[in-house]
């Protein structure tokens, strides 16, 4: 008659073996175990947010994973909300102020530096159980940098549980500023390329002479000063003499919205370069869909606020639109000079307009450019392959 007991005590006995095993020598054994859903509290700034589709992929990522998900946010004064909002009734589960049940949660994910000091604070105050997982995404890295000092950070790297830069460029600031190595990995904002076709307006295009033919420049962001548009706005002037047909659209608002409409109207281009405002995702599209070349003009701004790796090109690129930009902060983590994109110096007006020049002239080479890196957006930032691998980093953290 078998024993049942020595059965079972020799696979308890060889699965501690594995265990053992895989920290002595290193090697990997795919072992599925049954995982409950994480209950996920989301700190953000401000919610609900039109230009921060990027975190709003990975809110409807948790849901979709099965996960109890919460948002902890101060009130948004936007009119506009995104339609997923709405279709995943996240308003439901936000909170302006703590919530109720906050000893409850597994996991605080909180969106910027500044947010990650506060539950640190929060979670040794009321004695949280929570992992405090924090991502630095912008201003928090560089600006508040700038403001506060070096050290403005090292409660937070001391308590905090894991840091999540958004570019390899913000992981090597932290590293300077004294985060333990082994608490930072890179996680990538995502771009979800189930809501994005290539756009194959320059597939039946000719080489040569446009002088006829209506050239569509679009940039999509915040107009503010990082962004740099007043001078991918100069850059377009330049090119106007030869080439009036071009119409340069920005989608997007700010407090520069008045200083640029003035800019725009001084240099008597006020028929070809537009100021449209903010839109929602589906008016992203529809602009990135008539699009032949996009151009944002990033920079360091005099409060010392630097961009990460902007997900407007991320989205530009995943419709094939061939890029020009600036090798700032982390976009050359993205964009490869001359292979996905142009990249030039901030600033730099005229290298700017040179390089949307040529691929003005040169149709095919900006084509195969925009599929480039369209290929290359599908590899490395698709929302799916992200959210899968940031859940893994929160069970880890909790094993």
């Amino acid at each position: 008659m078998v024993n049942k007991g020595k059965i079972m005590n020799k696979k308890v006995l060889f699965f501690i073996m594995l265990i053992m095993v895989n920290k002595i020598v290193g090697i990997s054994f795919d072992i599925k175990l049954t995982r409950r859903p994480l209950k996920i509290l989301c700190a953000l700034r401000t919610f609900p947010v039109l230009s921060e589709v990027f975190i709003i992929n990975q809110l409807t990522g948790f849901v979709d994973r099965g996960h109890d998900l919460s948002i902890y946010a101060m009130r948004s004064k936007q009119n506009m909300v995104h339609p997923v909002i709405l279709k995943y009734n996240l308003l439901d589960c936000t909170y302006y102020n703590l919530p109720p049940d906050i000893h409850d949660y597994d996991i605080i994910i909180c969106q910027f530096g500044t947010l990650g000091q506060k539950f640190v604070e929060i979670k040794k105050n009321l004695g949280l159980k929570a992992k405090i997982i924090t991502c630095f995404r912008g201003y928090d890295i560089s600006r508040e940098i700038k403001e506060k000092g070096k050290h403005i950070y090292d409660s937070l790297f001391e308590k905090g549980d894991y840091f999540l830069p958004v570019c390899n460029y913000f992981r090597n600031i932290l590293i300077e500023l004294g985060c333990p190595e082994h608490k930072i990995r890179v996680h990538h904002s995502a771009v979800d390329f189930k809501k994005f076709v290539l756009n194959d307006k320059n597939k039946t295009s000719k080489e040569g002479n446009r002088d006829n033919e209506k050239i569509t420049i679009v940039s999509v962001n915040r107009l503010v000063p990082k962004k740099g548009t007043i001078y991918s706005i100069r850059a377009i002037v330049s090119l106007l003499k030869k080439y009036p047909q071009i119409q340069y659209l920005i989608m997007g608002d700010g407090p520069l919205h008045d200083d640029l409409m003035n800019a725009i109207h001084r240099y008597g281009a006020a028929d070809n370069i537009k100021l449209l405002g903010w839109g929602n995702h589906d008016d992203v599209l529809r602009l990135l869909n008539q699009a032949d070349i996009f151009v944002l003009a990033s920079m360091t701004d005099k409060e010392g606020n630097e961009e990460g790796i902007p997900n407007c090109l991320k989205e530009a690129m995943s419709v094939g639109i061939p890029v020009v930009s600036t090798d700032h902060a982390g976009i050359n983590e993205l964009v490869e000079d001359g292979k996905t994109g142009f990249l030039v110096r901030s600033k730099f007006v005229l290298g700017l307009a040179k390089k949307i020049e040529y691929l003005i002239k040169n149709r095919q080479e900006a084509r195969a450019m925009g599929i480039a890196a369209h290929d290359h957006v599908q590899l490395e930032y698709d929302t799916e392959k992200l959210n899968d691998q940031l859940i893994e980093i929160f069970y880890s953290l909790l094993d």
